[in-house]
């Protein structure tokens, strides 16, 4: 299960910057969560290894820190 804390980006308002949180056998959700984008920079804490990626909007990827 995922959980999410997010806000519109400032520069695009229809993007949505997220703190997602979850386990690292959850499929990371890319492009769009619950259906609004997801901007660059959001980030995906992984509650049970504590590694934190962020998302790269133009390759649709998740990059671990």
């Amino acid at each position: 299960m995922i959980t999410m804390d997010g806000q519109p980006s400032v520069e695009t308002g229809d993007r949505f910057k997220f703190s997602l949180d979850g386990k690292s056998t959850d499929t990371k959700p890319t492009k769009e969560y619950n259906g609004h984008k997801i901007a660059n920079g959001s980030s995906f804490f992984e509650i049970d290894t504590q590694d934190i990626s962020f998302y790269d909007e133009s390759t649709e990827s998740w990059l671990k820190s």
